[in-house]
């Protein structure tokens, strides 16, 4: 499966961006990727966020992993267009966790 990533604005994303290419591409380097992504800091998605039966076995644990991905991102990622459209209002209306505002 081959997620593409719709925007890196993190280092944790970048590192996730990294891991599912290592995977699509069946590279040994994915562990790699996928433990640079997990040390990276990142506000977990609640056990009752949508779908998280769906996002977190392909990668997206925290809502550093989900912010700035789109509709097709998530669809690729295998949520359907209905599923896709809650998660992006959820992320639309609760904002960036891991963004400190001053």
């Amino acid at each position: 499966m081959v997620v593409a990533i719709s925007e890196i604005n993190s280092v944790r994303r970048y590192y996730f961006s990294e891991r599912l290419r290592a995977r699509a591409e069946r590279s040994p380097t994915e562990p790699a990727w996928q433990a640079k992504q997990e040390a990276e800091p990142g506000t977990p998605l609640p056990a009752t966020f949508p779908m998280l039966e769906i996002l977190a076995p392909v990668g997206y644990t925290t809502y550093a992993d989900l912010w700035g991905a789109d509709r097709n991102e998530l669809q690729t990622a295998g949520l359907t267009s209905r599923q896709a459209e809650v998660v992006m209002l959820l992320l639309e209306t609760s904002g960036n966790p891991d963004i400190t505002h001053t």
